[in-house]
């Protein structure tokens, strides 16, 4: 694998992690339970990651 490669792992990585604490923290404000609400804000951004990667470009 070569090293540019493995920083896009790691951007990707670091972009859910926020999402889903972003997730989180808005699901403790909403009264939701913040780490459902923090999975389903990772999910999305795994979701939009993966389309990503079929857009040209």
């Amino acid at each position: 694998m070569r090293a540019d490669h493995a920083f896009g792992f790691v951007d990707v990585g670091l972009g859910i992690g926020v999402l889903a604490a972003f997730g989180a923290d808005t699901g403790s404000i909403s009264g939701q339970k913040w780490y459902v609400s923090a999975i389903r804000m990772g999910l999305a951004g795994l979701v939009v990651a993966l389309i990503s990667l079929f857009l040209p470009g």
